[in-house]
Protein backbone atom coordinates (compact mmCIF):
# COMPACT_ATOMS: atom_id res chain seq x y z
CA UNK A 1 0.00 0.00 0.00
CA UNK A 2 1.23 3.34 -0.77
CA UNK A 3 1.67 6.10 1.55
CA UNK A 4 -0.31 9.00 -0.60
CA UNK A 5 -3.42 6.01 -0.36
CA UNK A 6 -2.29 5.58 3.21
CA UNK A 7 -3.13 9.37 4.14
CA UNK A 8 -6.36 10.95 5.26
CA UNK A 9 -7.53 13.94 4.51
CA UNK A 10 -7.94 16.62 7.23
CA UNK A 11 -10.67 19.21 8.41
CA UNK A 12 -9.75 22.75 7.22
CA UNK A 13 -10.51 23.81 10.92
CA UNK A 14 -7.77 22.06 11.96
CA UNK A 15 -4.32 24.00 12.58
CA UNK A 16 -1.81 23.98 10.62
CA UNK A 17 0.48 22.78 13.06
CA UNK A 18 -1.45 20.74 14.06
CA UNK A 19 -1.96 18.70 10.73
CA UNK A 20 1.36 19.12 9.84
CA UNK A 21 2.05 17.15 13.21
CA UNK A 22 -1.14 14.78 12.39
CA UNK A 23 0.47 13.84 8.79
CA UNK A 24 4.09 13.42 10.34
CA UNK A 25 2.64 10.98 13.12
CA UNK A 26 1.02 8.87 10.23
CA UNK A 27 3.99 8.76 7.95
CA UNK A 28 6.02 7.83 11.24
CA UNK A 29 3.51 5.09 11.73
CA UNK A 30 3.50 4.03 7.82
CA UNK A 31 7.66 3.85 7.52
CA UNK A 32 7.78 1.88 10.98
CA UNK A 33 5.19 -0.75 10.19
CA UNK A 34 7.34 -1.05 6.66
CA UNK A 35 11.09 -0.71 8.37
CA UNK A 36 12.99 -4.56 8.00
CA UNK A 37 15.16 -3.62 10.28
CA UNK A 38 12.85 -4.23 13.45
CA UNK A 39 14.14 -6.54 15.83
CA UNK A 40 11.56 -8.66 17.88
CA UNK A 41 14.04 -10.80 20.11
CA UNK A 42 15.44 -7.82 21.87
CA UNK A 43 14.66 -6.44 25.86
CA UNK A 44 14.68 -3.20 27.28
CA UNK A 45 15.74 -3.11 31.10
CA UNK A 46 14.62 -7.19 31.07
CA UNK A 47 11.13 -6.46 29.39
CA UNK A 48 10.01 -6.94 26.06
CA UNK A 49 9.15 -3.63 24.04
CA UNK A 50 5.67 -2.71 23.22
CA UNK A 51 6.66 -3.03 19.65
CA UNK A 52 9.88 -4.06 18.47
CA UNK A 53 12.17 -1.21 18.00
CA UNK A 54 14.27 -0.47 14.79
CA UNK A 55 17.93 -1.18 15.46
CA UNK A 56 20.48 -0.11 12.70
CA UNK A 57 23.62 2.02 11.68
CA UNK A 58 25.63 -0.64 13.62
CA UNK A 59 29.54 0.13 13.78
CA UNK A 60 32.72 0.13 15.75
CA UNK A 61 33.69 3.23 17.69
CA UNK A 62 36.80 1.92 18.65
CA UNK A 63 38.76 -1.72 18.21
CA UNK A 64 36.27 -3.20 20.47
CA UNK A 65 33.28 -1.35 21.44
CA UNK A 66 30.25 -1.21 19.24
CA UNK A 67 27.44 1.59 18.66
CA UNK A 68 23.88 1.31 17.61
CA UNK A 69 20.79 3.54 17.29
CA UNK A 70 17.74 2.50 18.20
CA UNK A 71 14.20 4.26 17.32
CA UNK A 72 10.35 3.27 19.00
CA UNK A 73 7.06 5.20 18.35
CA UNK A 74 5.39 4.07 21.26
CA UNK A 75 5.67 6.24 24.72
CA UNK A 76 6.09 3.07 26.73
CA UNK A 77 8.62 1.89 24.86
CA UNK A 78 10.72 5.52 25.16
CA UNK A 79 13.94 5.02 26.32
CA UNK A 80 16.58 6.61 28.45
CA UNK A 81 20.15 7.39 29.00
CA UNK A 82 21.23 4.58 31.63
CA UNK A 83 18.91 1.97 29.93
CA UNK A 84 20.38 -1.60 29.49
CA UNK A 85 19.12 -3.35 25.95
CA UNK A 86 19.50 -7.13 25.25
CA UNK A 87 19.95 -7.54 21.57
CA UNK A 88 21.89 -10.30 19.37
CA UNK A 89 23.10 -12.14 22.91
CA UNK A 90 24.76 -8.79 23.82
CA UNK A 91 23.93 -6.49 26.82
CA UNK A 92 24.26 -2.47 25.58
CA UNK A 93 23.98 0.79 27.65
CA UNK A 94 22.03 3.76 26.49
CA UNK A 95 24.86 6.70 26.27
CA UNK A 96 21.72 9.40 25.08
CA UNK A 97 18.28 10.09 23.73
CA UNK A 98 15.79 12.45 22.25
CA UNK A 99 12.73 12.33 22.04
CA UNK A 100 11.52 14.16 18.16
CA UNK A 101 8.07 16.23 19.32
CA UNK A 102 6.86 12.88 21.23
CA UNK A 103 6.50 11.52 17.70
CA UNK A 104 9.47 9.28 18.25
CA UNK A 105 12.44 8.41 20.31
CA UNK A 106 16.00 7.82 18.98
CA UNK A 107 18.58 6.30 21.28
CA UNK A 108 22.48 5.65 20.97
CA UNK A 109 23.61 2.76 22.73
CA UNK A 110 27.29 1.03 23.90
CA UNK A 111 28.14 -2.57 23.83
CA UNK A 112 28.82 -3.43 27.01
CA UNK A 113 32.28 -6.19 27.96
CA UNK A 114 32.06 -6.26 31.33
CA UNK A 115 30.23 -7.10 34.47
CA UNK A 116 31.23 -5.88 38.25
CA UNK A 117 30.86 -7.58 41.20
CA UNK A 118 31.02 -6.67 44.50
CA UNK A 119 29.47 -6.84 48.54
CA UNK A 120 27.56 -4.00 49.47
CA UNK A 121 27.41 -2.16 53.05
CA UNK A 122 24.44 -4.47 54.12
CA UNK A 123 26.35 -7.68 52.73
CA UNK A 124 24.20 -8.13 49.45
CA UNK A 125 26.37 -9.61 46.38
CA UNK A 126 25.77 -6.63 43.74
CA UNK A 127 26.68 -6.71 39.94
CA UNK A 128 25.99 -4.73 37.10
CA UNK A 129 27.06 -4.96 33.28
CA UNK A 130 29.62 -1.92 32.34
CA UNK A 131 31.29 -0.56 29.56
CA UNK A 132 35.30 -0.68 30.08
CA UNK A 133 37.51 1.29 28.23
CA UNK A 134 41.00 1.44 29.31
CA UNK A 135 42.13 4.77 29.60
CA UNK A 136 45.75 3.97 30.34
CA UNK A 137 48.35 6.38 28.14
CA UNK A 138 51.75 7.31 27.57
CA UNK A 139 53.62 4.26 30.24
CA UNK A 140 54.09 1.23 30.09
CA UNK A 141 51.54 0.13 32.69
CA UNK A 142 53.56 0.12 35.42
CA UNK A 143 55.38 1.95 38.20
CA UNK A 144 57.78 1.40 40.78
CA UNK A 145 61.18 1.66 42.21
CA UNK A 146 64.41 -0.41 41.85
CA UNK A 147 63.06 -2.94 44.14
CA UNK A 148 59.29 -2.58 43.63
CA UNK A 149 57.38 -2.71 40.70
CA UNK A 150 53.17 -2.25 40.27
CA UNK A 151 50.83 -2.10 37.89
CA UNK A 152 49.65 1.29 36.71
CA UNK A 153 46.63 0.35 34.53
CA UNK A 154 43.36 3.09 34.60
CA UNK A 155 40.10 1.60 33.46
CA UNK A 156 37.15 4.00 33.07
CA UNK A 157 33.89 2.07 33.61
CA UNK A 158 30.50 3.78 32.39
CA UNK A 159 27.82 1.89 33.81
CA UNK A 160 23.91 3.07 34.97
CA UNK A 161 23.39 5.33 37.35
CA UNK A 162 21.38 3.51 40.34
CA UNK A 163 20.99 3.66 44.13
CA UNK A 164 23.74 0.79 44.04
CA UNK A 165 26.65 2.34 41.73
CA UNK A 166 25.92 5.47 42.74
CA UNK A 167 27.62 4.47 46.32
CA UNK A 168 30.63 2.69 44.17
CA UNK A 169 33.45 5.34 45.91
CA UNK A 170 36.98 4.58 47.03
CA UNK A 171 38.58 2.24 48.01
CA UNK A 172 36.02 -0.20 46.87
CA UNK A 173 37.79 -2.46 44.88
CA UNK A 174 36.48 -4.73 41.83
CA UNK A 175 38.22 -8.11 39.73
CA UNK A 176 38.12 -7.30 36.25
CA UNK A 177 40.01 -10.20 34.75
CA UNK A 178 39.11 -13.63 32.67
CA UNK A 179 42.55 -14.53 34.59
CA UNK A 180 41.01 -16.64 37.53
CA UNK A 181 43.84 -17.76 38.99
CA UNK A 182 45.70 -14.40 39.16
CA UNK A 183 43.10 -11.22 38.79
CA UNK A 184 44.13 -8.34 38.18
CA UNK A 185 42.31 -5.68 40.76
CA UNK A 186 40.80 -2.57 40.36
CA UNK A 187 40.26 0.79 43.34
CA UNK A 188 38.16 3.39 42.44
CA UNK A 189 39.74 6.78 42.41
CA UNK A 190 36.57 8.56 41.06
CA UNK A 191 33.02 7.82 40.42
CA UNK A 192 31.73 11.02 38.68
CA UNK A 193 27.83 11.07 38.15
CA UNK A 194 27.32 14.87 36.84
CA UNK A 195 28.81 14.18 33.30
CA UNK A 196 25.11 12.57 32.30
CA UNK A 197 22.65 13.63 33.98
CA UNK A 198 19.43 12.76 32.40
CA UNK A 199 16.87 10.22 32.45
CA UNK A 200 18.40 7.33 34.53
CA UNK A 201 22.14 8.93 33.83
CA UNK A 202 25.58 6.89 34.02
CA UNK A 203 28.30 6.92 36.39
CA UNK A 204 31.47 7.00 35.25
CA UNK A 205 33.86 4.98 37.61
CA UNK A 206 37.43 5.29 37.09
CA UNK A 207 39.56 3.13 38.66
CA UNK A 208 42.81 2.12 38.86
CA UNK A 209 44.99 -1.31 39.34
CA UNK A 210 45.57 -2.89 42.84
CA UNK A 211 47.05 -5.52 44.01
CA UNK A 212 45.30 -8.94 44.79
CA UNK A 213 44.68 -9.67 48.31
CA UNK A 214 44.12 -13.06 49.24
CA UNK A 215 43.62 -12.54 52.60
CA UNK A 216 39.90 -10.71 51.89
CA UNK A 217 39.60 -11.28 48.04
CA UNK A 218 37.52 -14.84 47.04
CA UNK A 219 36.54 -16.58 44.20
CA UNK A 220 33.02 -17.74 44.41
CA UNK A 221 30.80 -19.99 42.15
CA UNK A 222 27.61 -18.20 40.98
CA UNK A 223 23.97 -19.85 40.79
CA UNK A 224 24.54 -20.73 37.12
CA UNK A 225 27.91 -22.11 37.48
CA UNK A 226 30.17 -18.91 36.79
CA UNK A 227 32.75 -18.25 38.93
CA UNK A 228 34.07 -14.70 39.94
CA UNK A 229 35.96 -12.89 42.48
CA UNK A 230 34.79 -10.65 44.92
CA UNK A 231 37.32 -8.37 46.07
CA UNK A 232 37.13 -7.93 50.35
CA UNK A 233 34.94 -10.30 50.71
CA UNK A 234 31.98 -10.59 53.51
CA UNK A 235 29.39 -13.41 53.89
CA UNK A 236 26.57 -12.49 51.47
CA UNK A 237 23.18 -12.05 53.16
CA UNK A 238 20.36 -14.25 51.38
CA UNK A 239 17.88 -11.77 50.04
CA UNK A 240 14.25 -13.31 50.29
CA UNK A 241 12.21 -14.24 46.97
CA UNK A 242 9.89 -11.02 46.10
CA UNK A 243 6.13 -12.82 46.77
CA UNK A 244 4.76 -13.88 43.20
CA UNK A 245 1.39 -13.67 42.09
CA UNK A 246 -0.84 -16.48 41.55
CA UNK A 247 -0.45 -17.63 38.00
CA UNK A 248 -4.52 -17.00 37.27
CA UNK A 249 -4.06 -17.24 33.16
CA UNK A 250 -3.12 -20.69 33.28
CA UNK A 251 -6.83 -21.53 33.93
CA UNK A 252 -8.54 -18.69 33.02
CA UNK A 253 -10.05 -17.62 29.60
CA UNK A 254 -12.14 -14.47 28.73
CA UNK A 255 -14.12 -12.83 26.20
CA UNK A 256 -14.63 -9.09 25.68
CA UNK A 257 -17.86 -8.34 23.72
CA UNK A 258 -18.74 -5.27 21.83
CA UNK A 259 -19.02 -3.66 18.64
CA UNK A 260 -15.35 -3.37 16.75
CA UNK A 261 -16.45 0.39 14.68
CA UNK A 262 -16.32 3.39 16.66
CA UNK A 263 -17.94 6.40 15.41
CA UNK A 264 -16.37 10.15 16.14
CA UNK A 265 -18.33 11.85 19.62
CA UNK A 266 -20.02 8.45 20.08
CA UNK A 267 -19.34 5.98 23.38
CA UNK A 268 -19.15 1.97 23.05
CA UNK A 269 -19.08 -0.25 26.00
CA UNK A 270 -17.77 -3.71 26.29
CA UNK A 271 -17.60 -6.52 28.63
CA UNK A 272 -15.71 -9.14 29.62
CA UNK A 273 -16.98 -12.65 30.63
CA UNK A 274 -15.05 -15.16 32.34
CA UNK A 275 -14.83 -18.98 32.30
CA UNK A 276 -12.21 -21.37 33.82
CA UNK A 277 -10.69 -24.28 31.60
CA UNK A 278 -13.28 -26.88 31.19
CA UNK A 279 -15.64 -23.80 30.15
CA UNK A 280 -17.87 -22.74 33.45
CA UNK A 281 -18.63 -19.99 34.05
CA UNK A 282 -16.22 -17.63 36.65
CA UNK A 283 -17.61 -14.34 38.28
CA UNK A 284 -15.38 -11.32 37.16
CA UNK A 285 -16.11 -10.42 41.27
CA UNK A 286 -13.58 -13.38 41.92
CA UNK A 287 -10.79 -12.40 39.01
CA UNK A 288 -8.15 -9.96 40.22
CA UNK A 289 -7.74 -8.36 36.32
CA UNK A 290 -7.83 -5.12 34.81
CA UNK A 291 -9.33 -3.03 31.58
CA UNK A 292 -6.00 -1.45 29.57
CA UNK A 293 -6.29 0.78 26.24
CA UNK A 294 -3.54 0.21 24.33
CA UNK A 295 -3.56 3.24 21.74
CA UNK A 296 -1.07 5.84 20.38
CA UNK A 297 -3.61 8.60 20.63
CA UNK A 298 -6.02 9.72 23.26
CA UNK A 299 -8.79 7.70 23.91
CA UNK A 300 -11.64 8.41 27.07
CA UNK A 301 -12.60 5.44 29.28
CA UNK A 302 -14.92 4.91 31.85
CA UNK A 303 -14.56 1.45 34.03
CA UNK A 304 -17.83 0.44 35.94
CA UNK A 305 -17.95 -3.18 37.31
CA UNK A 306 -17.03 -5.77 34.53
CA UNK A 307 -17.39 -2.82 31.68
CA UNK A 308 -15.74 -0.11 29.97
CA UNK A 309 -16.90 2.60 27.94
CA UNK A 310 -14.73 4.10 25.38
CA UNK A 311 -15.30 7.15 22.87
CA UNK A 312 -12.87 9.41 20.75
CA UNK A 313 -13.40 12.70 19.77
CA UNK A 314 -10.63 13.97 17.76
CA UNK A 315 -11.57 13.78 14.03
CA UNK A 316 -8.08 13.31 12.70
CA UNK A 317 -8.24 10.26 14.33
CA UNK A 318 -10.42 8.98 11.86
CA UNK A 319 -9.67 5.93 9.77
CA UNK A 320 -6.82 4.94 13.14
CA UNK A 321 -7.80 1.99 15.51
CA UNK A 322 -6.65 0.91 19.10
CA UNK A 323 -7.20 -1.88 21.37
CA UNK A 324 -9.24 -2.93 24.59
CA UNK A 325 -7.38 -5.20 26.82
CA UNK A 326 -7.92 -7.51 29.73
CA UNK A 327 -4.80 -7.80 31.84
CA UNK A 328 -4.11 -10.17 34.73
CA UNK A 329 -0.87 -9.47 36.95
CA UNK A 330 0.97 -7.50 33.16
CA UNK A 331 0.27 -10.62 31.01
CA UNK A 332 -2.71 -9.61 28.67
CA UNK A 333 -5.33 -12.28 28.81
CA UNK A 334 -7.35 -11.15 25.31
CA UNK A 335 -8.04 -7.97 23.09
CA UNK A 336 -10.11 -6.34 20.86
CA UNK A 337 -9.04 -3.91 17.80
CA UNK A 338 -11.69 -1.37 17.45
CA UNK A 339 -11.65 0.78 14.45
CA UNK A 340 -12.38 4.67 14.37
CA UNK A 341 -14.74 5.31 11.72
CA UNK A 342 -17.01 8.62 10.75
Amino acid sequence: MAYESYKISLPSSTSVQNRMLNQKQRQIRFLYDRAIDREKDTLLNGKPFTESPRIFDRKFIDTVHHKITVETILDKDWIECGDYLEYEGMVWLCMNSYSFHKLYCCATFMSCDWKIYWINENGELKSQYVIDQNSTQYNSGETGNSTMTLGSAQHMLKVQCNDDTILLDSPMRFAIDKNIKKPTCYKVTQNDNTAYNYGKGLCCVTVTETPLNTESDKLITLDDGTQVWICDYVEVTPIPPTPQPPNETTDLRCVISGNTNLKIGYRRTYTVTFTDKDGNSVDWQNVNYQWNVKSDFDVERTINDNEITVSVNDENIIGGSFFVQIHISEIMLSEIKVNVVE
